[in-house]
Protein backbone atom coordinates (compact mmCIF):
# COMPACT_ATOMS: atom_id res chain seq x y z
CA UNK A 1 0.00 0.00 0.00
CA UNK A 2 1.51 3.31 -1.05
CA UNK A 3 0.73 6.20 1.27
CA UNK A 4 1.66 9.83 0.94
CA UNK A 5 1.46 12.79 3.29
CA UNK A 6 1.78 16.45 2.59
CA UNK A 7 2.12 19.48 4.79
CA UNK A 8 0.14 22.62 4.10
CA UNK A 9 1.52 26.00 5.16
CA UNK A 10 3.80 24.42 7.74
CA UNK A 11 0.95 22.61 9.50
CA UNK A 12 0.90 18.96 10.43
CA UNK A 13 0.78 16.55 7.50
CA UNK A 14 -2.62 15.37 6.30
CA UNK A 15 -3.49 11.72 6.17
CA UNK A 16 -3.05 10.71 2.53
CA UNK A 17 -4.90 8.26 0.36
CA UNK A 18 -3.51 5.33 -1.57
CA UNK A 19 -2.79 6.17 -5.17
CA UNK A 20 -5.11 4.20 -7.39
CA UNK A 21 -5.18 3.40 -11.08
CA UNK A 22 -8.61 1.74 -10.88
CA UNK A 23 -10.53 4.99 -11.08
CA UNK A 24 -11.26 4.90 -7.34
CA UNK A 25 -10.21 8.53 -7.00
CA UNK A 26 -12.70 9.53 -9.69
CA UNK A 27 -15.64 8.49 -7.47
CA UNK A 28 -14.88 11.16 -4.88
CA UNK A 29 -14.48 14.66 -6.24
CA UNK A 30 -14.80 16.74 -3.04
CA UNK A 31 -12.08 17.29 -0.46
CA UNK A 32 -12.42 17.84 3.27
CA UNK A 33 -9.58 19.22 5.39
CA UNK A 34 -9.43 19.23 9.15
CA UNK A 35 -6.98 20.36 11.78
CA UNK A 36 -5.96 17.66 14.21
CA UNK A 37 -3.45 16.86 16.93
CA UNK A 38 -0.16 15.37 15.76
CA UNK A 39 -1.10 12.00 17.28
CA UNK A 40 -4.20 11.53 15.11
CA UNK A 41 -2.67 10.74 11.66
CA UNK A 42 -0.49 7.87 12.95
CA UNK A 43 -3.43 6.48 14.94
CA UNK A 44 -5.61 6.58 11.81
CA UNK A 45 -2.86 4.93 9.76
CA UNK A 46 -2.59 2.13 12.33
CA UNK A 47 -6.37 1.56 12.52
CA UNK A 48 -6.70 1.63 8.73
CA UNK A 49 -3.93 -0.92 8.27
CA UNK A 50 -5.53 -3.13 10.92
CA UNK A 51 -8.78 -3.02 8.91
CA UNK A 52 -7.01 -3.54 5.55
CA UNK A 53 -8.07 -0.21 4.08
CA UNK A 54 -6.52 3.11 3.19
CA UNK A 55 -6.45 5.92 5.71
CA UNK A 56 -8.82 7.93 3.51
CA UNK A 57 -11.33 5.06 3.38
CA UNK A 58 -11.06 4.56 7.14
CA UNK A 59 -11.87 8.23 7.71
CA UNK A 60 -14.77 8.15 5.20
CA UNK A 61 -16.27 5.07 6.85
CA UNK A 62 -15.82 6.55 10.35
CA UNK A 63 -17.57 9.79 9.40
CA UNK A 64 -20.41 7.95 7.63
CA UNK A 65 -20.88 5.70 10.65
CA UNK A 66 -21.00 8.67 13.02
CA UNK A 67 -23.50 10.52 10.81
CA UNK A 68 -25.78 7.48 10.85
CA UNK A 69 -25.43 7.23 14.65
CA UNK A 70 -26.54 10.86 14.83
CA UNK A 71 -29.60 10.03 12.75
CA UNK A 72 -28.37 11.64 9.55
CA UNK A 73 -28.48 9.75 6.26
CA UNK A 74 -25.58 11.13 4.18
CA UNK A 75 -27.45 10.36 0.92
CA UNK A 76 -30.52 12.29 2.07
CA UNK A 77 -28.35 15.13 3.37
CA UNK A 78 -27.12 15.74 -0.17
CA UNK A 79 -30.66 15.74 -1.55
CA UNK A 80 -31.90 18.24 1.04
CA UNK A 81 -28.86 20.52 0.68
CA UNK A 82 -30.94 23.23 -0.94
CA UNK A 83 -33.64 22.93 1.72
CA UNK A 84 -31.55 24.73 4.35
CA UNK A 85 -31.29 22.51 7.39
CA UNK A 86 -30.89 18.75 7.59
CA UNK A 87 -33.33 17.19 10.01
CA UNK A 88 -32.72 13.73 11.48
Amino acid sequence: MTMHRRAINGTQPLVGARLSTTGESLRFTNNLRIRCPASLPPAIDKAAAKNLMTSAEYIRQSVLSRLRQDGIDPGLALQSEGAGEISP
